[in-house]
């Protein structure tokens, strides 16, 4: 129950960010720290679908950057291997 506590609390606060808030990446953010909880199970199968659409489609101009920038940043901003084990296993598919 902890780490879905840590993952409820990191969706909140990368709502309430003002930098993200109203911006077109805000779902997309919280997509990422969706498949990259702290629980010890894989990455749910619909966020790491949606993340790598973004990804291969490139429907907006800088959502491939920006999904491999943020990606980049849950892996300097953590302590757990999960997280890091799980954010690497979506930059390897």
């Amino acid at each position: 129950w902890f780490d879905k506590l840590k993952t409820s609390a990191s969706v909140a606060k990368t709502r309430a960010n003002r930098k993200y808030r109203n911006s077109e990446y805000e779902e997309l953010d919280v997509t990422i720290v969706k498949a990259t909880t702290e629980e010890e199970s894989p990455p749910k199968e619909k966020h790491v679908r949606s993340i790598l659409s973004i990804v291969y489609m490139d429907r907006q101009e800088g959502e491939h950057e920006h999904v491999l920038h943020k990606l980049g940043n849950r892996i300097r901003g953590t302590k757990s291997w999960i997280v890091v084990l799980k954010t690497l296993n979506i930059y390897h598919r």
